[in-house]
């Protein structure tokens, strides 16, 4: 006869839970055995341990056997395996594990539990962290890390600390082999992961296993920073990591704290989109209550980012706009940000709380109500229809007339390899990079017109209004590279005599090259700024950063609210739709934040109604 399979009963309470309770086993190879039980959070003799792990392919399923055996459920590879590396061989353990503690097909059930995910997680006597099993090949940065930890542990003992600031760190850097193997180890999709985010962070002890080996937090930051605090590898610092042992920023409206979060988990990944943003809400801090009614699972993803931008908007008024950028497949109006995407943001539209302008105070602070209703004329949102529309104020800047090559980087050296290969075309750049032997200059010109590189059409002609030179060859090397990474203005060549090194010398140019435009930061910087965008020529002859789906005949306008300038295009019925809320005009002041108002005060004879659909 057939084992029947385990059937969800509801739960009674607002705090109840499962506890998933482990039977033991010696051997690795038993069956998986189990007790799922109902519990309250408020019992006062509850303890168990909550599981953070990555779910993986839920199309592989296992059985695992509950309740004396008498019952069957079928759970993930993943869940399976951290279940049975889990399994004491004489003791239960009691376990919280998302997979099977909540019943995933309610999802009335699944929102709810979900809403109290931060009291799952601190009700835990502790958090243990599920990376995949070890290869064999990394054994040596087991042994490393299990060093780390006796010099720490003897620090400990002797009342210290380590101490980065010494000039003879405590242990030699790891060697090459130790750091691919820890390269290897961050490349657990654990690492990517949008919901272990509130599963470890300001959490009391978190305990992660990699196979059967358990990595102490303090030995793998260690090792990581080399022991004398600088990093041994170019795999970052990843989020979760960071949340374990950092605070987050706190903001005064649970709405910026949210807007600043989407930024830092954007490269974060979720099996369902939806989670990008309810994953958070233990993260947003006071008033994270407000985020409740966003946590709905039977609302489609496009409905469910459309509620995320009504909860956004009131407080960051259009600078909720930097944060679209087509394409993307949903069913939504063009100016909603789309969560699931994983490209990059500009870092100061999600950190800086208040613009601080000269003249101005803090007329641009995001809670200044009378600002926002001043930019955002009106917006409209009735049930019945399929997309909420914002009518704005702004001007029309400059036509788009031609894109380049949509520039798409693999990784941080692939930025390296492209950009040498572009920065090879400007003389003052080129001496200090002396990559001329390594550069192939048809390569390059692959990337960029003959309008957008040289000028061709328009000649050697300066834009008045901006004082640019149009066209990449003609401008000077280190403005590029200032533009590319959308940094406002254009390059004073003054700023480098003005950089002291930490001698108190004065830097050259060679010198600001080296220091300032090559090291990995910058690349980074370039990365964040560039990937998956084009470089566009404007009918006034200016160049301008814009998303890779421009096309030509786009314009790029100033709105009266956004910070940063906006490329539309404009629909058949004279409406508009939002290409992206985030570009970089090269060379122009109003590419920095906060200063749309003041360009479309001046520009009053040009202002127009645009609606955003």
């Amino acid at each position: 006869m057939e084992t029947p399979s385990y059937q969800y009963q509801p739960l009674q309470h607002s705090d109840s839970v499962r506890i998933l309770i482990l039977h033991p086993s010696p051997d690795e190879l038993d069956p998986i055995e189990c007790t799922i039980c109902h519990e309250r959070l408020s019992g006062v003799s509850l303890d168990y341990q909550a599981v953070s792990y990555t779910w993986g392919n839920s199309g592989l399923t296992h059985v695992i056997h509950c309740n004396d055996a008498k019952l069957k459920l079928s759970v993930g590879k993943s869940c399976h395996a951290a279940l049975r590396r889990l399994r004491l061989p004489e003791e239960h353990r009691a376990l919280w594990i998302d997979a099977v503690c909540i019943n995933q097909k309610d999802l009335s059930e699944r929102g709810h539990q979900v809403r109290m995910m931060k009291d799952v997680y601190d009700f835990a006597s502790g958090v243990v962290v599920m990376l995949n099993d070890v290869v064999p090949e990394c054994r040596l940065l087991l042994d490393e890390l299990a060093e780390a930890e006796r010099i720490l542990d003897e620090l400990a003992k002797a009342g210290r600390t380590l101490d980065l600031s010494r000039a003879n760190p405590v242990r030699n850097r790891p060697s090459s082999v130790i750091v691919r193997q820890l390269e290897t180890l961050f490349e657990d999709p654990w690492f990517k992961r949008t919901w272990v985010l509130q599963e470890v962070h300001d959490k009391d002890l978190v305990t992660i296993m990699y196979g059967s080996a358990t990595i102490p937090f303090d030995a793998l930051r260690t090792l990581y920073f080399g022991y004398d605090g600088t990093k041994v590898t170019r795999s970052p610092w990843s989020l979760p990591l960071r949340l374990m042992s950092d605070g987050l920023q706190e903001y005064t409206t649970p709405q910026f704290n949210l807007w600043n979060l989407l930024f830092w988990s954007r490269e974060c990944l979720a099996t369902d989109p939806r989670d990008k943003v309810f994953a958070l809400k233990s993260l947003v801090g006071p008033g994270q209550e407000d985020l409740d009614l966003l946590i709905d699972y039977v609302t489609s993803v496009g409905e469910c980012f459309k509620r995320v931008a009504e909860f956004l908007l009131p407080v960051l008024g259009l600078r909720l706009l930097t944060a679209t950028r087509h394409p993307h497949g949903l069913d939504m109006a063009s100016w909603i940000p789309d969560w699931s995407q994983t490209l990059p943001l500009q870092f100061g539209s999600f950190y800086v709380e208040t613009f601080e302008t000269e003249g101005l105070g803090d007329w641009f602070s995001p809670t200044n109500i009378e600002n926002q209703e001043r930019a955002l004329i009106s917006y409209t949102y009735n049930e019945c229809l399929v997309d909420p529309i914002l009518h704005v104020i702004g001007c029309q800047y400059a036509r788009i007339v031609e894109c380049s090559r949509v520039l798409q980087f693999v990784d941080i050296d692939d930025v390296d390899t492209q950009m040498l290969r572009i920065y090879n075309k400007f003389d003052d750049l080129r001496r200090y990079l002396n990559e001329e032997s390594k550069i192939d200059s048809s390569e390059t010109n692959g990337h960029f017109s003959g309008k957008i590189f040289d000028g061709k059409i328009y000649g050697r002609i300066k834009i008045p209004s901006i004082n640019q030179t149009i066209a990449m060859s003609l401008m000077d090397g280190l403005s590029l590279d200032y533009n590319l990474r959308r940094l406002a203005g254009t390059f004073d060549r003054t700023l480098v005599s003005n950089c002291l090194t930490d001698h108190g010398k004065f830097l050259t140019p060679h010198q600001y090259v080296k220091t300032t435009i090559l090291p990995q930061y910058e690349h980074s910087q370039l990365y964040e700024s560039l990937q998956e965008c084009s470089i566009a020529l404007m009918q006034d002859g200016g160049l301008v950063i814009v998303p890779g789906a421009a096309q030509d005949g786009d314009v790029v306008c100033i709105i009266a609210g956004a910070i940063a300038p906006c490329l539309l295009r404009q629909r058949r019925d004279g409406s508009w739709m939002l290409v992206s809320g985030d570009c970089h005009i090269f060379g122009d002041t109003r590419s920095t934040l906060a200063v749309s108002d003041a360009y479309v005060d001046s520009h009053r004879s040009q202002a127009e109604t645009f609606v955003l659909r």
